[in-house]
């Protein structure tokens, strides 16, 4: 517990009511096979929390469109970064006060530029590194701009997601699950887990998890069915945590620490029972996959034919993921967000410690998903009732 404070100390600062009355768990076994398990009430006994006074908020005329906003970088001066996975700009720089800065990435193949950029790191000193996978290289921004690029280490020829960055500013990232034209269904791809140095000169696999749930779903293109993802599918989750890498293969509230060479240091449990998936759920998410071709379900892809053939959804899973994230924060921090079906009108969260105690419980209401964790904030993604997507700051307050 005193080395997790010092590291904590060290680098910005915990929000001392935050680590207050830790919920601890039961250590069981020895090494690789150590286990940090909670009884089944810790989040009712975990200190609870929710969102306080708003600090910023992304508007205006100048604001970018954040539709598809993924991450958020929360910087030393209280701007922030958001990262959006589509569009002609991908990096987005607002002030403390939520007015825009500017773009610090646009799309294209030169020095700078990004063509497919999937996911965000963030190294201390505000730097940021995203992986761009066309061309198939690792760039480095701050602020101010472009710092750097490299090609990616040839060890892998498949695609890279980003995921975070290590004490040492080592990177890690994952390969991504995809459907292959043979893969055998159902089944559950491995994703595997790789750390590249920080000059982003090599790298190294150090895991593998499952990832996607996936299953046969007929194709108007070829003959016979086509591997898609299972609908509330579980999700192989990723964080990078101060020195050590978190997995989570959504097979329970079961979480594996392993270290930066791959060794397993111990696991994390809380008794959970996944919620069932409704009819209502089902319907939603028809239409949001409705949305996503356009609405009029005459668009190409899996909304398009939903809508023109009034095709059923692809093959669901009969429950919700017990989470659906991890996000680390400077402050040494794990939140764990839950998982959440398409009508739910709350969320939470559960932030450990490096020693597996549940430090508080995070809940919030309304159509909002964090994406960031700071020491005493939180950004969150939230959608107005026009389908407008904005990322608000908000203080982090005891309920």
């Amino acid at each position: 517990m005193h080395g997790t404070l010092r590291i904590c100390a060290a680098i910005i600062g915990c929000a001392a009511p935050l680590l207050a009355q830790p919920v601890l768990p039961t250590a069981t076994g020895q090494g690789a096979n150590r286990v940090l398990l909670h009884a089944a009430d810790a989040f009712s006994k975990a200190p609870a929390w929710t969102l306080g006074p708003r600090l910023a908020a992304t508007a205006g005329a100048a604001a970018p469109d954040l539709t598809h906003a993924q991450q958020v970088a929360l910087l030393a001066d209280g701007g922030f970064v958001v990262h959006s996975a589509i569009g002609r700009n991908f990096l987005h720089h607002f002030a403390a006060n939520g007015q825009f800065v500017r773009s610090l990435a646009r799309s294209g193949s030169g020095p700078g530029e990004l063509i497919a950029p999937s996911g965000l790191a963030q190294l201390r000193g505000d730097t940021l590194v995203v992986i761009d996978g066309s061309p198939s290289r690792i760039s480095w921004f701050t602020t101010r701009g472009f710092a750097r690029s490299v090609a990616v280490p040839s060890s892998t020829h498949l695609e890279l997601w980003m995921i975070g960055a290590l004490r040492t500013g080592a990177l890690v990232t994952r390969t991504a699950a995809f459907a292959l034209p043979r893969m055998k269904v159902p089944s559950r791809p491995l994703s595997d887990v790789w750390v590249v140095t920080p000059k982003g000169t090599a790298m190294q696999r150090i895991g593998s998890l499952p990832d996607f749930d996936f299953d046969a779903y007929p194709s108007r293109e070829k003959p016979g069915p086509v591997p898609q993802p299972v609908v509330f599918s579980r999700m192989g989750q990723v964080a990078a945590w101060d020195s050590l890498v978190v997995l989570g293969d959504g097979n329970g509230y079961a979480l594996e620490v392993i270290g930066a060479d791959g060794a397993s240091r111990y696991h994390v449990r809380v008794p959970h029972t996944r919620r069932a998936v409704t009819t209502a759920m089902r319907e939603a998410a028809r239409a949001q996959l409705l949305a996503m071709a356009g609405g009029s379900g005459t668009e190409g892809g899996l909304g398009g034919m939903l809508g023109a053939q009034r095709r059923p959804l692809p093959p669901a899973a009969d429950s919700l993921p017990p989470y659906d994230a991890l996000l680390t924060a400077l402050n040494g921090l794990l939140w764990v967000v839950d998982g959440r079906g398409p009508t739910d009108s709350n969320g939470g969260a559960t932030a450990f410690r490096a020693d597996g105690a549940i430090v508080g419980r995070f809940t919030w209401s309304g159509n909002r998903v964090p994406l960031a964790f700071g020491a005493d904030r939180v950004a969150m993604r939230e959608t107005d009732n026009d389908g407008v997507v904005s990322v608000v700051i908000y203080r982090l307050q005891r309920r």
